[in-house]
């Protein structure tokens, strides 16, 4: 169930990309793919993609958030978790979801807050100053991927 593995290359000759920005969160997307881009009103800055699957499947779409680490985490450092956890900040504790811990109580706990108990997969994708934590849900539209910028207090 848990995972990990290092953040892939990026292949920067994308001719047919179109380049999005949010915030400090650069993706390329194939324009061939990208269908519509939303802006969000929302109570926190959010687009939405929706995007061609395949030839043969309808649309998909996702969601992009950018969340303060009371929003991402639920309010978790505010209940003592992070100390139990021993973090400091957002990536510490994604990070520490994915190994054991002395604190048994508190790492079931977040787990569970966070969707990973009841989740297919947990997988963290390092990279040098961020990584990217999915928690893959039994469903195809029950995903949620976190990015999360190392000593950031704001995730993606």
């Amino acid at each position: 169930m848990f995972k990990s593995q290092t953040w892939p290359n990026a292949d920067s000759s994308c001719d047919d990309c179109i380049p999005i920005q949010f915030d400090r969160l650069s993706l390329q997307l194939p324009r061939s793919k990208l269908r519509k881009v939303h802006v969000l009103h929302m109570n926190m800055p959010a687009i939405s993609l929706s995007y061609q699957l395949n030839s043969t499947n309808g649309q998909g779409n996702i969601s992009l958030l950018l969340m303060d680490e009371r929003k991402a985490t639920g309010g978790l450092r505010e209940e003592g978790i992070f100390e139990r956890l021993s973090v400091g900040d957002l990536h510490q504790f994604f990070a520490s979801l994915g190994r054991p811990n002395a604190d048994k109580q508190a790492l079931e706990l977040s787990r569970k807050i966070m969707g990973i108990s009841e989740a297919t997969e947990y997988l963290t994708i390092s990279g040098e100053s961020a990584s990217a934590f999915w928690i893959k849900g039994r469903e195809f539209d029950n995903q949620s991927l976190y990015v999360v910028e190392k000593d950031s207090s704001f995730a993606y």
